[in-house]
């Protein structure tokens, strides 16, 4: 019988991982069998925001023909549903799966193995399965554990940014305030009276696009647990970034920038030291976003790789697979 795919993610989510699958959804289409199913609510329809890529939707479905896509953060309640067909592990946030947030290392520590009994499996119980990772802090992940992997990436849709446009910058700062926030408002507070700093919530991406496309400086002092998509829909749209020096943020392949735009936020000097940068970005904003050019480049390459590895996984681990 012909071999099938089908990519779970969680329902009614328009998170960066829910949208990765949509992307990997849209491209595998084109060699294999795919379809996307829902979870948590098989009613779910396909988000709007997600339209683009033309993806089928399937209720659940398990055979030994089928290959299960699955997100790292499900692994228990997949692991145990699915009985015939073969696990495919897609490791969109590595701290997600260990449930880690700014939180201390008792808490988190205490978080993880309460996640152990409801969402996750073990690591020692995944290595029998396939894995595919988001990012080269998936890939260090992956390596420190001795499992065998396929890089994929993600990409960022052209609904985001507009290279042709060209607007008059102004000295805004735009924050995620999910993001790293007890991190950033020291550095805020002594900013507020000389620029303005903007939150980033409940916008459209046209409307995320115009505010990143009229402002010198995206702030991500996060713990990126993966390659997120905020930076990089920043500096498509012309805006310097400054992002916390952990996470993914730590190795230059995720994040290809110069190592003065990643702040180290444990170290005391940190607020002085980003704040005196903020006022170097604003007052010599053309010499700075210079500096972003060849990240820039590889950004907008993520397509063309991501079409590839999964073109090369599929033709060689799933449809020549035995």
């Amino acid at each position: 019988m012909k071999q099938k795919l089908l990519i779970h993610c969680p329902a009614n989510s328009t998170t960066g991982g829910p949208e990765a699958l949509h992307q990997f959804c849209s491209v595998a289409k084109n060699f294999i069998d795919t379809k996307i199913c829902y979870y948590l609510d098989n009613s779910a329809k396909v988000p709007s925001k997600f339209s683009n890529y033309a993806v089928s939707k399937s209720d659940f479905f398990d055979d030994e023909n089928t290959f299960h896509l699955i997100p790292e953060i499900s692994t228990k309640y997949f692991t145990n549903k699915i009985k015939n067909g073969k696990i495919i592990i897609f490791w969109l946030s590595v701290d997600n799966f260990l449930n880690l947030k700014d939180r201390s290392k008792l808490r988190n520590f205490i978080y993880y193995f309460s996640s152990l009994i409801t969402h996750r499996r073990p690591m020692i119980f995944l290595k029998k399965y396939l894995h595919l990772s988001q990012s080269e802090y998936s890939n260090s992940f992956l390596r420190k554990n001795n499992f065998k992997f396929s890089f994929i990436g993600d990409y960022i849709r052209q609904e985001c940014y507009d290279l042709n446009t060209t607007v008059d910058k102004k000295n805004y700062i735009l924050y995620n305030p999910k993001k790293g926030i007890n991190k950033l408002l020291p550095v805020a507070s002594e900013l507020k009276n000389k620029y303005q700093l903007i939150p980033l919530e409940n916008l459209s991406s046209i409307k995320l696009k115009d505010m990143l496309q009229i402002s010198k400086i995206y702030i991500d002092f996060g713990r990126l647990p993966g390659k997120d998509r905020i930076p990089r829909e920043a500096i498509l749209n012309n805006c310097c970034i400054l992002i916390g020096k952990r996470g993914a943020g730590v190795n230059d392949e995720d994040f290809s920038i110069s190592d003065k735009f990643k702040i180290n936020v444990d170290n005391s000097n940190y607020i002085s030291h980003t704040k005196n940068l903020i006022i170097d970005i604003m007052e010599n904003y053309e010499l700075n976003i210079k500096e972003f050019e060849n990240y820039k480049k590889k950004i907008l390459d993520e397509k063309n790789i991501f079409e590839k590895n999964i073109k090369n996984f599929i033709n060689s681990k799933i449809i020549f697979k035995k």
